[in-house]
């Protein structure tokens, strides 16, 4: 499963339901874009918000996709598809193009603008605002330390300050 920016900044921002949705889906399937650690680091408020980013992606995720030439083409395609009358934006389309190219799902809970993307499976996570404690997910092949929570600065329409 291919993760979406929009649920690891739930889980930074201390959503439980996030959190159990990550911990939900085994370790060796669980994935990110280049793109999603991209956005996360940029909304970032100092260098130790980016180590613990970095720590977590690494700590809880097999694999980062990188986009390649096949991503990227798919990406232009489903931009000239659906950026006007669905409102797909640039990072989507790598994200959409990625779990094309990986057959694998999306996790995503901003799906608007993934659902008539042919052949793309989603899976719909739905966020809702709330404040737990800071705990990282656990997966059966090895525990993970503790990171602290963060105000990320500038992603999302409202930003994703607490």
């Amino acid at each position: 499963m291919i993760f979406h920016t929009d649920v690891l900044i739930g889980y930074f921002r201390g959503n439980q339901k996030a959190k159990e949705f990550i911990s939900g889906i085994p370790y060796r399937d669980r994935q990110v874009s280049s793109f999603c650690i991209m956005e996360l680091v940029q909304g970032c408020r100092d260098r130790q918000e980016v180590r613990t980013v970095k720590e977590f992606i690494r700590d809880n995720f097999a694999g980062v996709i990188h986009p390649d030439d096949h991503i990227s083409e798919k990406a232009i395609s489903l931009l000239e598809l659906h950026a006007g009358p669905d409102g797909l934006r640039t990072i989507d389309a790598f994200m959409a193009a990625t779990a094309l190219r990986a057959d694998d799902t999306l996790a995503a809970a901003n799906h608007k603008h993934f659902k008539k993307i042919a052949g793309l499976d989603i899976r719909r996570f739905a966020l809702r605002r709330e404040r737990v404690e800071w705990l990282p997910p656990v997966h059966e092949e090895r525990s993970v330390k503790p990171q602290q929570e963060l105000t990320l600065r500038g992603l999302g329409r409202e930003g994703i300050r607490k």
